[in-house]
């Protein structure tokens, strides 16, 4: 009896083991699937903020998609256009599409997650809590009633479209909707003026919105699913 009791607790220490260690490589491999995405194709993180290697105001579109087809997360997507390649992964549809400045070299990159047409459920490979973590807080959100919240990040040049849940609470488990790099540079003459808000943590829509104003003048993008960029 002695012997059958030290058996099951062995067996129940090795199952334990076992479901520890299978959570362990299935947090670290979630956690380098999501951080590739800012990173170069050889794996090396870029000295600024990218998508897979690229980045605006440095690459002109030839070399975004030489990038693109050279990245192990983006070899075998496929070009459904000049300036937008797209993948169906993690239950949804991935794209990545971008704009161009006068000079020719990329003014947006945009990677967008679309929801499952059958369900309408968005199943995104990056979380606010990961922004959060890898980014910190955000200089301030543009809210409105007909488009999801968008955090704004200054220095890094980043923007981040977040999904509400019915809660209408910011929370770190939210899936992210589109991340969007941009050049920063001078306003033209016909920029308008958007209200922005100062990020006041994980809190509820109502109280964002009761946030401090912020002013800040934008430029209107719209061939890369962007309809502002603070300038």
């Amino acid at each position: 009896m002695v012997k059958r009791i030290g058996l099951w607790l062995a067996c129940g220490v090795l199952t334990v083991s076992a479901l520890l260690g299978g959570a362990r490589a299935l947090g670290s491999a979630q956690d380098v699937d999501w951080r590739a995405l800012f990173t170069a194709p050889d794996g090396a993180p870029c000295p600024r903020a990218c998508l897979f290697g690229v980045m605006p105001a440095r690459h002109t579109p030839e070399e975004a998609l030489e990038i693109l087809r050279a990245h192990p997360l983006t070899r075998s997507w496929t070009f459904s256009a000049p300036n937008r390649v797209e993948s169906y992964r993690y239950g949804a549809k991935l794209a990545i599409s971008f704009s161009t400045f006068v000079d020719g070299v990329l003014d947006t990159l945009t990677l967008s997650v679309e929801p499952d047409s059958k369900n309408g459920f968005l199943s995104s490979p990056l979380r606010l809590g990961d922004v959060l973590g890898a980014f910190g807080a955000p200089d301030y959100l543009h809210l409105s009633a007909q488009i999801d919240p968008l955090l704004v990040y200054i220095p890094p040049r980043l923007m981040i479209s977040v999904k509400l849940d019915a809660a209408q609470r910011m929370s770190p488990d939210l899936p992210v909707r589109r991340v969007t790099l941009f050049r920063f540079g001078v306003c033209p003459s016909s920029a308008p003026l958007y209200t922005f808000v100062r990020w006041r943590g994980l809190t509820h829509r109502a109280h964002q919105m009761a946030s401090a104003p912020v002013q800040r003048y934008v430029r209107r993008v719209f061939n890369a699913q962007v309809t502002l960029v603070p300038c």
